[in-house]
């Protein structure tokens, strides 16, 4: 069973990601027109446990920041180092974190 904040995080990333092939296929959208919302099921996306779903995020994240020093954590200028929740550790848990900790504050810079 995958906990709701790992899903939760999931979603974050798949926004983030936007036009990803295997995201669009593990996601399922239900439009519920009698309410006016959308319903997304990310119980297929695989960010959290997969290298091949989580580097396409990272090599994203390279771009906007335009450095490639480290998957554990962004140097995003010389004042802004993001790192992981679980610095130390050099695991995809470590990586997934960093990137989740970035989505968030590069979301807070655009609004």
């Amino acid at each position: 069973m995958i906990s709701d904040e790992i899903l939760i995080d999931n979603k974050l990333i798949a926004e983030f990601i936007e036009n990803d092939k295997q995201c669009k296929e593990a996601m399922k959208y239900f439009d519920n027109e009698e309410f006016g919302t959308i319903y997304f099921d990310t119980t297929g996306l695989k960010y959290h446990k997969s290298w091949d779903w989580l580097m396409p995020v990272v090599e994203k994240i390279w771009d906007i920041i335009k450095n490639k020093e480290s998957l554990f954590y962004f140097t995003v200028n010389k004042e802004l180092t993001i790192f992981s929740k679980a610095y130390g550790e050099n695991n995809i848990n470590t990586c997934y974190s960093a990137v989740i900790e970035f989505i968030n504050w590069y979301n807070k810079q655009k609004s």
